[in-house]
């Protein structure tokens, strides 16, 4: 017998992200629907649904409100008629607990659909306290959701503190198995960093950094991404006297990032804790490694457990210690080959589509065979 699964979320507007939907559609037993928005903000662009049409999935597009808004995005048509007509199994709803999407679920599914057992997502890594209506909403859906799959050990524990007792597996991100680049050699040592042009992604702590190594050797700075922060980037440069050391390659597209990897002798996520906010997983880390390019990364929020102790990492916002692990990555080849090894393996076993579906595809069968038992 078929398991129905309805799939909830905006994520999936992008056909990179629904590549754990094409792994789940390998299993036959499986009958997946998918509802996600007309549009979303992800990897720093607007995208519009790009995969309208798959062969192992059913794709809806739905009208949201205040779309691009993770807590009050909701559904204004689809949702309730996909719920009521599909009569789901398992509803996976990829959003945050406190998510009006999230209360839409389960509301319709409680009031329509008992048997219907609903899981939730979340990256949230520091606890914070919502306004009084969004508390609310959060733990209405601890009391009345089967399951949580948290992106990050961090993420797992602020949902235990906040009071979810439920069952609960820790899934990371997923990618595609990725072959390793070939580094396009020039005298110069290239120091990479790919993401938002923000403060709290420690870009400004990096630039500083570059200018205490690069007066032992040449060094480049290849700077992918866009944001706010540029200016004060440039101007930071200027004054270390470093700006002719930085290349900034813009947004890029995905498909392009081989050819970016491949300029890299190693990537650098220098991200700092705020008050807001800590790095809730750092995709970019296992994307790094996959592609064979060794990481030094801040000790900031979900890094260290990413990384596994197959990277380098630094006191987030010490700048000298920064300076330091660079030169030392640079100087030993020997461990710095060792790295990309090792990194590659646990990358491989962890992070691939394949592996983090398998996960979700273990959880749709538990709940599955608990409610036919029951």
């Amino acid at each position: 017998m078929s398991i129905k699964v309805l799939v909830v979320g905006h994520h999936f507007v992008t056909k990179h992200n629904q590549r754990r939907l094409e792994e789940l559609g390998k299993h036959d037993d499986l009958e997946i629907t998918l509802l996600t928005p007309e549009w979303w903000y992800e990897e720093s662009r607007k995208v519009y649904l790009e995969k309208k049409r798959a062969d192992k999935y059913i794709i809806f597009k739905g009208k949201t409100l205040f779309t691009n808004h993770t807590a009050l995005s909701f559904y204004v048509n689809k949702l309730f008629g996909l719920m009521l007509k599909i009569r789901p199994d398992i509803i996976d709803v990829y959003e945050e607990p406190w998510s009006l999407t999230t209360l839409q679920v389960l509301l319709i599914k409680r009031l329509f659909l008992r048997d219907s057992k609903v899981m939730f997502y979340s990256a949230q890594n520091i606890n914070k306290k919502y306004p009084f209506f969004f508390r609310w909403v959060e733990q209405f859906t601890f009391r009345n959701a089967d399951y949580a799959y948290p992106c990050s050990e961090g993420a797992a524990e602020v949902l235990r503190d906040k009071g979810y007792k439920g069952k609960l597996k820790v899934i990371p991100l997923g990618l595609d198995e990725k072959e390793s680049v070939k580094r396009i050699r020039d005298d110069t040592f290239a120091i990479g960093y790919v993401g938002r042009l923000v403060k709290e992604k420690g870009i400004l702590d990096l630039v500083d950094a570059v200018a205490i190594a690069g007066q032992v050797r040449g060094y480049k700075l290849l700077i992918v991404g866009e944001g706010p922060l540029k200016p004060y980037i440039i101007e930071r440069a200027k004054q270390k006297g470093i700006l002719e050391k930085i290349e900034f390659a813009g947004a890029v597209k995905r498909e392009e990032m081989p050819s970016i990897y491949a300029l890299m002798d190693v990537l650098v996520v220098p991200s700092k804790t705020t008050p807001a906010w800590k790095e809730q997983f750092g995709r970019i880390i296992a994307e790094a490694f996959l592609f064979g390019v060794p990481v030094i990364g801040s000790d900031s929020g979900s890094i260290p457990e990413v990384m596994a102790g197959c990277g380098f990492l630094f006191r987030e916002g010490d700048v000298q210690d920064l300076a330091d692990t660079i030169d030392r990555v640079r100087k030993d080849d020997n461990l710095r080959n060792l790295q990309i090894e090792k990194a590659k393996e646990y990358a491989r076993n962890n992070y691939t589509w394949e592996k983090t579906a398998g996960e979700v595809y273990k959880i749709y069968k538990e709940l599955y065979e608990k409610n036919i038992s029951a």
